[in-house]
């Protein structure tokens, strides 16, 4: 007998042949009626019922678990916000998690009442932490108003942690906010 076959509760067989061996979870509904529909015979139940008790929850695990790691893989934009002095200051990176290239960043401020701010001077200074005998990698680039928002492109040109700063000029002060990304 199939070592892999003893271990589980249920083992079809009938296919071996044409498909080797199939290994379907006691308790498994679903999988045994797809079967059933495809006239696969020959199916042998185990007696032991205390597998399929614990074997059906590890499935589930295993599908929670692809399924938060898909979820996470097509994830939108990467979305931040964090206070700048007198100002709400929020990020939004057109891909999460952010990637070696160009991604479009867009930026909205709003004041102490809510409203959005759109005569600051906005500058931005991306950044990768200092490393050791490596070259600093430091970009500062404007952010000019548009369609409601402040809009940049940054190229980041390493995987790894970057820090964005955030600097709102308005009315002669200035006031940061930094933001920690992991570029993939």
């Amino acid at each position: 007998m199939n070592p892999v076959a003893s271990a589980f509760p249920v083992a079809c067989r009938g296919v071996s042949e044409r498909m080797g061996n199939i290994i379907i979870p006691y308790g498994s509904k679903i999988l045994r009626s797809l079967l059933r529909r495809a006239s696969i015979q020959n199916c042998e139940s185990s007696s032991d019922n205390n597998m399929g008790k614990v074997f059906v929850p590890v499935i589930l695990i295993v599908l929670l678990i692809i399924s938060f790691m898909a979820g996470t893989a097509f994830a939108g934009s990467l979305t931040a916000s964090k206070r700048a002095g007198a100002y709400l200051v929020e990020i939004e990176i057109d891909r999460n998690p952010p990637i070696i290239g160009d991604n479009i960043v867009e930026i909205e401020i709003r004041d102490a009442s809510g409203a959005i701010v759109s005569d600051a001077k906005v500058l931005v200074n991306y950044y990768m932490p200092p490393m050791p005998r490596m070259a600093p990698m430091n970009y500062r680039t404007d952010a000019p108003f548009r369609g409601g928002k402040y809009r940049m492109t940054m190229s980041f040109i390493m995987e790894g942690p970057w820090v964005i700063a955030v600097k709102v000029t308005l009315d002669g002060k200035t006031t940061t906010a930094k933001f920690n990304i992991n570029v993939r």
